[in-house]
């Protein structure tokens, strides 16, 4: 990447090993809907399904197949699906925790907000409560997040919301420098 974020353009695309562990007691390899779908998408933006498992909601399992393709020299990144449930089988915040080596608080809950707000907005997945799931970011005429994207003049939009934010914070550290 270039300063300022942006992608340089000149640099040479690299594919990546993507292991993708889907997490549930009630999918197995014939109903695993959201692990293909990761499979596809991960093959669609030419990248590698490096490996992929299903295990059921138990701690020593998710830790187990984590731990392995964390060792595991082949694999470059690891995606979770599944086991996010309130219920208390689910256990995969605590599993994945448990073997982190960095929390960033708060991160995770974000993109909750921003992916609940891109499937409500996008996609018309509307359960109820979805909007106050979403917080800001589900409210109706917003252009904050990559849920607002549908053309270019909202992307010009949801740019323009970041640039004004970055500058209310850089005003509001200056401010408190003096």
């Amino acid at each position: 990447m270039t300063p300022g974020g942006r992608i340089d353009p000149a640099r040479a695309f690299t594919p990546l090993a993507i292991a993708v562990l889907t997490i549930s007691d009630s999918r197995d390899a014939t109903s695993d809907t959201s692990g293909d779908l990761l499979a596809e998408r991960i093959g669609a933006a030419g990248h590698a399904v490096g490996a992929r498992a299903l295990v059921r909601d138990d701690k020593s399992l998710i830790q187990q197949q984590l731990r392995r393709w964390i060792d595991d020299p082949s694999i470059d990144v690891v995606i979770t699906t599944g086991g996010t449930g309130l219920t208390g089988r689910d256990v995969t915040p605590e599993a994945t925790l448990a073997i982190a080596d960095r929390q960033m608080p708060g991160f995770g809950e974000q993109k909750a907000r921003i992916f609940v707000a891109l499937l409500g907005k996008q996609y018309s997945v509307t359960p109820k409560g979805w909007r106050k799931a979403a917080g800001d970011y589900g409210k109706a005429g917003t252009h904050l997040s990559v849920a607002d994207i549908a053309d270019a003049r909202s992307l010009d939009k949801v740019r323009s919301y970041k640039r004004h934010q970055k500058e209310m914070k850089a005003a509001k550290k200056g401010n408190a420098a003096t």
